[in-house]
């Protein structure tokens, strides 16, 4: 297990092999740069040969807090009420040439069964190496980073 850590001491463990890169654990602030890819990029398929959509629960703490976190705490032994879900799928783009593989992802939480998408990512992993990310929250903010990387 490894993990990427940023100048404000934000961590975010990860792992992978052959078949997926995927996070484990997020320690920092839900503010940062690197909780933004955290949260983006969960987990990821390597295989680009086919579509694929990936589905799976998550845990709520990993969403900035609300109301329903303290709601969820009182009732927890009783009953759950609010859930995550991260989802991905790669979508082949032909807006950009220069990319190896291009992925949409969200997240999506659940609670008294009404669903409501928090974020909403766009993925592309360039052939020179880059991440971008283009990130729309539940405030309808974006954010778009950039990720440049070294083949070594």
């Amino acid at each position: 297990m490894s993990y990427l850590e940023d100048e404000k001491s934000n961590k975010a463990w990860f792992q992978n092999d052959e078949h997926f890169f995927y996070f484990i654990r997020y320690d920092g602030s839900k503010h940062s740069l690197l909780y933004a890819f955290f949260i983006s990029c969960y987990k990821i398929a390597f295989d680009n040969r086919q579509q694929w959509i990936l589905e799976e629960p998550i845990s709520v703490s990993y969403l900035r807090y609300s109301i329903k976190h303290f709601i969820q705490d009182i009732i927890a032994s009783f009953h759950l009420i609010f859930k995550a879900k991260y989802s991905i799928k790669n979508s082949h783009t032909q807006d950009n040439r220069n990319a190896l593989s291009a992925m949409e992802s969200n997240i999506c939480s659940k609670f008294k069964n009404k669903e409501k998408t928090e974020i909403t990512s766009k993925i592309t992993i360039l052939d020179n190496y880059s991440l971008q990310l283009h990130i729309t929250g539940p405030d309808k903010q974006t954010k778009e980073i950039e990720i440049k990387g070294e083949l070594y």
